[in-house]
This record gives structure tokens, sequence and C-alpha cells, in this order.
């Protein structure tokens, strides 16, 4: 029998087998998404979200997040969705336990760090991250895991 872990790599060599089986079309996209078959494994088998993200991997991940209903995952002030950047900043979060700005910057290269910030700002105010630290020193966590 496969330990978790083992357990864990199995289902991500599988995903890549099916992304590759797949090609040209984007795995994600299909009209019967593979992913969710793949979460409802995960489930099943009582894999911690950590393990199943991993399973999964960012793209379906962010996909899944979207398809969930929104009590599940923490929403702004004003009632919006996260953004595709917040959600990933949450979904790194979740998986490692902090972020900072240098960490968000490697997972959204293409943003300026001004955007990013308020992007991380925007998720302290509305009660999703803890900010720790100032200057070069800040770092983010969960605000459910800082109480």
């Amino acid at each position: 029998m496969l330990t978790e872990n083992g357990l864990v790599l199995e289902l991500m060599r599988y995903r890549k087998q099916l992304e590759s089986d797949m090609l040209p079309e984007v795995w994600t996209k299909l009209e019967a998404p593979v992913y969710v078959i793949l979460s409802d494994i995960c489930k099943t088998l009582g894999l911690s979200s950590a393990d199943t993200a991993s399973v999964l991997g960012v793209d379906a991940t962010l996909q899944m997040l979207s398809m969930l209903e929104v009590r599940i995952y923490p929403v702004p002030c004003k009632g919006e969705p996260l953004c595709t950047r917040q959600t990933k900043a949450y979904i790194f979060v979740r998986q490692e336990g902090m972020i900072n700005l240098a960490t968000y910057r490697a997972l959204c290269p293409f943003w300026s760090d001004e955007t990013l910030r308020l992007d991380l700002q925007g998720m302290v105010n509305c009660g999703i991250l803890v900010k720790h630290g100032k200057c070069k020193g800040t770092y983010y966590t969960l605000a459910e895991e800082s109480q």
C-alpha cells in the first residue's frame, strides 16, 4: 500500500500524463474538466488541501477556486471575489503558511510591486491576511491562523 506522500506523487504523475495526453487541448479548459475528478479522488482519499493543490497543480487549483462557492473562500469587503493574483497569494499562504512581497512578485512577475503590495494590503483590510513586521521584513499569514 502507498504512503500518503507516495499517493500524492502517484496522483501528480497521473495528472501530468493526463496533461500530455490531452495536448493540444488545455486540460483545465475541457467541457467536462478532468481536474474535478482528480479533486474528488483527493477528497475521497482524505488528502489535505495542500496535497490536493499539489496533485492538481496551480492552473487547476485556480479553476477549482473559481468553481467553488464563495462562502468557502474569502471574499473582500466589497463583495467582489479575489482577483487571480490574490487567489494565487491565498493558495500560496494556505500551502506555505506565509507570503512576502518577493514571493508574491515571483508568483505574479508581470505586475508592479506597488500593485502587489496593494493586493496584499487589501486582503489585510478585509481580514483575510494578517501583516507582520515592517519594511523589508514584512510578511503575511492567514488571519484565521493568527488568532
